[in-house]
């Protein structure tokens, strides 16, 4: 049995972008171009198309799980529906964000059909709204709670597939798949182990680190990610990444590695600034005996 878990977060900007156009010629009477929104008839259609062609590209035996990062106005709508549901909570990032703020520097204009296709995925897809968390730390959630790592090399006996094109989801272990989709090209299906892989790639302008598992984590640590707004160590780019965990074939040694730079960058302060970090990048896995959410803990990583 394989089943995609299906990022759907993705499509209220994806398809909710396409949704929407600049006319070539119509101008507003500020002499702007007029922005022209297609029916949501057509947005439904693209999207159930989407959906399909991931479905079909994993070679799919069961329907896909969709996953959405709630808001106030999303879990509203689900406790409409189950008012048993426990109160809205942020996701937990926000809060554990010191040094900036998280995802600072997103824009905050939302696609037209945004909403739309969230509520469309919700009744058609039956979607899993997150909450407290993101859409990807339950994809990692439920992919981790299924892991066979015995299936590594049989991909047909997968139990799940992450479906993403958020390269952050592939400290995963497991199977992942990206659609392509503008200059992003098709990935996967792809299986990572739990130590991962680390390479540059060059061909990208700055370099870039590629890869997955806790060896891309360990990279993460040390760059930041500039989409989220989550700062790196200075003076430590993709190549210095590369220099400083290439080499290592154990996670304690990867992890060790990132150590000695926050000790370098930060003598007096390090513990807590890569805690923060931590919190930050790593994709939750599953629950503490208490029900809260399992935060990254050097202890649990094997060798």
């Amino acid at each position: 049995m394989v089943q995609p878990l299906i990022d759907g977060d993705i499509f209220c900007y994806e398809i909710g972008s396409v949704g929407q156009y600049f006319h070539e010629t119509e101008t507003n009477e500020d002499g702007t171009p007029k922005l022209v929104i297609r029916s949501f008839d057509w947005v439904a259609e693209t999207l159930d198309q989407r959906i399909k062609d991931i479905c079909e590209a994993v070679g799919a035996t069961t329907a896909p799980l969709v996953y959405l990062t709630g808001d106030e106005r999303l879990w509203k709508m689900k406790r409409r529906v189950r008012p048993s549901l426990p109160e809205y909570a942020p996701n937990f990032r926000i809060a554990g964000a010191v040094s900036k703020e998280y995802k600072g520097g997103r824009k905050v204009d939302k696609p037209y059909h945004y909403n739309n296709i969230r509520a469309y995925l919700m009744v058609h897809y039956q979607a899993y709204v997150a909450n407290g968390m993101e859409a990807d730390d339950a994809m990692a959630i439920e992919q981790t709670k299924r892991y066979d790592p015995s299936h590594a090399d049989d991909y047909s006996s997968a139990q799940t597939i992450i479906c993403t094109r958020d390269k952050d989801l592939r400290q995963v272990p497991g199977w992942h798949y990206g659609w392509e989709c503008g200059k992003q090209a098709e990935f996967g299906p792809h299986h990572y182990d739990s130590l991962g892989t680390i390479e540059l790639d060059r061909s990208k302008k700055p370099p870039k680190i590629i890869g997955g598992g806790f060896a891309f984590f360990c990279s993460q640590l040390i760059t930041g990610d500039v989409v989220d707004n989550i700062g790196g160590l200075p003076k430590r780019g993709p190549v210095a990444v590369v220099n400083i965990l290439g080499g290592k074939e154990t996670s304690s040694e990867l992890l060790n590695a990132v150590v000695n730079e926050y000790k370098i960058v930060y003598p007096d302060a390090w513990k807590e600034r890569l805690r923060e970090q931590c919190n930050l990048l790593w994709m939750v896995r599953g629950y503490s005996e208490d029900g809260t959410l399992k935060m990254f803990n050097p202890k649990d990583i094997g060798e």
